[in-house]
């Protein structure tokens, strides 16, 4: 005989008052850094699934630190190859985490070589050797005095050994001369790692994105400058003061090379207390794969954690709307099954305030979160609440399948996830540009295709979008389908194959009753939505999710109207105190409204 015995739940505080962690066994490690370990969370919370355990970070605390992701360092004029680790890593980034960063808030920072006159005379001879030196004929003399450690006319090129080396530069600060690319053209490279030389400069695709980022006007992307293979070295460097002037206690590291100038800026980070997490496939090496397999697990066992550029990515997911819950019986009448599927849509946070766009075309929706639309992620929850009504009453019905559904931009997807992990089965997701944003009637003709290709009977959605408050789509299916409906539900009870609902109206309530199949739109006191808890959002990821495009189901989604211009309401008026009745009165004549 054989028993399992489950695990206890835990919790713990790691550090001291002043910088600390939380750590569950249920959520993982918390490096958000509350004042206080009681304090209520931030609203730009993220968890990220690491290596080994999740971690929670907080936005507006994080920073992706790119470090020498330079010309030297990748460019195939210094003869590296364009499938090399570097460049692996620099498709992360563009593709990935970048991308990803500022999506979510979380500072882009750049730590690259670019040194000084005086740095390069100061630099110690063991960083000198890295980077090889120049070396004269035996019989030869050194220049005079100072001038011994300045370049001669017979030296050449040795690597860190000594050795005779052309591929070699002659040292920190040397002239690098002319450098060729494969296909003949040349280009000065300037002196080695010097501020404002070619070679020092960020790599073509990266640099690109910098130019980008630097002119965002929140939380622009930052360049520093460092002297030595790790950017965090010496008792202040222009890094820190950075991190410690904006608040920024948790890094994402990535770039060139993992196991030296990455991995040292990493561990120096450790030392001073920041919470370091390395982005594996966001970083290369030029040594052994064994080294970049070390500091992963190093990064993993010891300094902190470590992921992929993917998982972080998903700091950036946009929450979503879910519009449309569908219920379908495919069992015989005498057992009543439901199959759930839910539309959902991408809008605005809630809590963000509206800016229309520069051609006051439509809401400003770059570089904004995004999420559930309160009233469609109603729909999610009741179907989950439906199907789990059969535990506990043998006369509900047994739901069969809660299907997902979101047509919209490519993010979307997103939230399907999302109302996987409340509970919904899989989902379908048909992708819409935004500059092809579908009307209501475009919905609820794709709806109706959806629902008869899933054989659903019942269909849950939003009685109306929070972005344009439309409040149509729920009808128009209705119509389409020739189903009976319910809008604005606060209550939903099912019993056999007739459906009893109870609608908000002016001025009351009222209950009306139909026979499957039928469509109901939610009003928010029907639910209130359950959080996904973390072992749901992994479960979630394994889900099914079909992708599909407006051409597989044959609609004519041509836009009928046109939004000629969309501008902010005029600022309010300030109010004006009066002292009694009468100055009241008078003022109100004042304003002609008496």
């Amino acid at each position: 005989m054989s028993a399992t015995i489950s695990k206890p739940h835990r919790k713990g505080l790691i550090g001291s008052p002043s910088n600390f962690w939380l750590h569950s066994s249920q959520s993982g490690f918390n490096l958000t850094h509350p004042e206080t370990h009681s304090s209520p969370p931030s609203s730009q919370l993220h968890t990220i699934q690491t290596t080994t355990q999740p971690i929670i970070v907080d936005a507006s605390k994080s920073a992706l630190v790119i470090i020498d992701m330079q010309n030297f360092f990748l460019s195939e004029a210094f003869g590296h190859n364009r499938k090399g680790p570097g460049h692996a890593a620099c498709e992360q980034l563009v593709k990935h985490a970048i991308p990803a960063a500022r999506k979510a808030g979380i500072r882009v920072i750049w730590v690259n070589w670019g040194l000084t006159e005086q740095e390069v005379k100061d630099m110690p001879p063991a960083v000198k050797r890295a980077f090889g030196f120049f070396a004269i004929p035996a019989e030869s003399d050194f220049n005079p005095g100072d001038e011994a450690f300045s370049h001669h006319e017979s030296s050449i090129s040795v690597d860190r050994y000594g050795e005779e080396n052309e591929s070699v530069y002659r040292g920190i600060g040397a002239d690098s001369g002319l450098v060729t690319f494969p296909d003949g053209k040349t280009i000065p490279g300037g002196r080695l790692l010097m501020r404002d030389t070619w070679n020092a400069a960020l790599y073509p695709p990266l640099d690109a994105m910098y130019a980008e980022g630097s002119k965002l006007s929140h939380k622009p992307d930052v360049l520093i400058h460092k002297n030595r293979m790790s950017g965090m070295w010496g008792a202040t460097t222009p890094l820190k003061e950075f991190l410690d002037k904006e608040g920024i206690r948790t890094l994402f590291f990535t770039g060139v090379n993992t196991d030296q100038c990455v991995g040292g800026t990493l561990t120096d980070a450790f030392s001073n207390g920041y919470d370091c997490v390395l982005l594996g496939d966001g970083c290369g090496t030029t040594t052994p794969e064994y080294a970049q397999k070390c500091w992963e697990y190093n990064a993993a066992k010891t300094f902190g954690f470590c992921a992929s550029c993917e998982e972080f990515a998903k700091v950036a997911v946009a929450v979503i709307t879910t519009g449309a819950t569908y219920m379908n019986a495919k069992l015989p009448p005498r057992t009543p099954c439901l199959q759930d599927d839910s539309r959902a849509k991408q809008e605005t946070y809630i809590q963000v305030k509206p800016r229309v766009n520069r051609a006051q075309t439509a809401v400003e929706t770059a570089n904004v979160k995004h999420s559930m639309n309160p009233f469609d992620e109603l729909s999610i929850e009741e179907a989950v609440r439906i199907r789990e009504k059969k535990s506990h009453h043998a006369s509900a019905p047994a739901v069969e399948e809660i299907v997902a559904f979101s047509a919209g931009v490519p993010k979307s997807q997103d939230i399907l996830r999302t109302a996987m992990a409340m509970g919904a089965d899989r989902g379908i997701h048909v992708v819409v540009e935004e500059k092809d944003a579908l009307e209501p009637l475009g919905v609820a003709k794709l709806l109706r295709k959806v629902v008869d290709e899933n054989k659903s009977n019942l269909v849950i959605l939003g009685k109306q979008s929070i972005d344009d408050d439309a409040g149509q789509t729920g009808q128009m299916l209705a119509g389409l389908l020739n189903w009976p409906q319910a809008t604005q539900a606060s209550r939903v009870m099912i019993k056999d194959q007739e459906v009893e609902v109870v609608q908000e109206v002016d001025g009351g309530v009222q209950t009306i009753k139909a026979k499957l199949p039928m469509v109901i739109t939610t009003d928010l006191r029907l639910n209130e939505p359950r959080y996904a808890s973390l072992p749901n959002i992994m479960k979630a990821k394994k889900k099914p999710l079909e992708k599909k495009s407006l051409s597989d189901y044959g609609l004519d989604t041509e836009i009928r109207l046109k939004t000629v211009k969309v501008t902010e309401p005029p600022p309010r008026k300030g109010g004006v105190k009066v002292d009694d009745v009468d100055g009241m009165i008078s003022k109100l004549k004042e304003l002609g409204a008496l």
